[in-house]
């Protein structure tokens, strides 16, 4: 854990292992740095890799070759998969939570762009809605917002992580906030679509083409960097156009 915080670190020093490794990290997540100073000696070692505006799947490779000394057989982005693609039909899984609620892009512009699509594209089209119990209102907010002539399922918090991953991978396109979900696009090679705060870029995304190729970032259009919340909020309206477009891009 390379932004580690003090809870983690304290849980870590209790569980009795006789040797405690972790990454030397950032301090961002401690409220000083004395704090994170502190936290620090619950480790018997740290390992230094790359800072934050490395990417994080390759800095945790990283931090896997130094903690082994050997760069073979580091991981690749890839996760296994087992589904059977429905013919005919164009299937966009929709990913509309996100744990903290300034990275969730607005109910009514999933159920703007899921409606564009549809009156876009003359073909079968089968939406299909998802994330944890805890976000079941927001895709009802979708629903309630989407023209009787569209066809979605609601699967949310009925998925485990396996049948996420392979409904992703089965997918001819996610469209998600900045969460897992995306990740797991990238790994299974599936097309994607984030609409992102922009917060943390260079960290999370967008994924470096030697890595994956097939997600595409939506982003403010200007000074995210400096005022990442106040854009997020500028681009909500507008993005819906933005990602109708990249979308019919990819299928059609």
């Amino acid at each position: 854990m390379h932004s580690r915080r003090w809870e983690f670190d304290e849980f870590i020093s209790s569980i009795g292992g006789k040797k405690v490794i972790g990454s030397e990290g950032d301090s961002i997540n401690f409220e000083t740095f004395e704090k994170y100073k502190r936290s620090s000696k619950f480790y018997d070692k740290l390992i230094k890799v790359s800072d934050t505006d490395e990417f994080e799947f390759n800095r945790n490779r990283e931090f896997f070759e130094k903690l082994t000394g050997s760069s073979e057989q580091m991981p690749i982005l890839s996760l296994p998969v087992d589904f059977k693609r429905e013919d005919q039909v164009i299937t966009i899984v929709i990913v509309p939570g996100a744990g903290e609620a300034f990275r969730r892009w607005s109910a009514l512009y999933f159920a703007l762009t899921v409606n564009s699509i549809q009156d876009q594209i003359n073909s079968s089209i089968k939406f299909v809605i998802t994330g944890s119990k805890s976000e079941k209102f927001i895709a009802e907010n979708i629903i309630k917002n989407i023209n009787q002539n569209v066809k979605v399922l609601d699967l949310t918090g009925l998925l485990d992580l396996p049948q996420l991953i392979n409904i992703i991978a089965s997918a001819d396109l996610l469209i998600s906030n900045e969460t897992s979900a995306v990740h797991i696009a990238a790994a299974t090679a599936s097309s994607a679509i984030c609409v992102s705060h922009g917060r943390y870029r260079g960290r999370f995304h967008p994924y470096p083409k030697d890595l994956a190729t097939n997600i595409i970032n939506v982003y403010p259009k200007e000074g995210f960097e400096k005022d990442e919340l106040a854009n997020f909020r500028q681009i909500n309206r507008e993005a819906v156009d933005i990602v109708v477009n990249k979308a019919l891009e990819l299928l059609i």
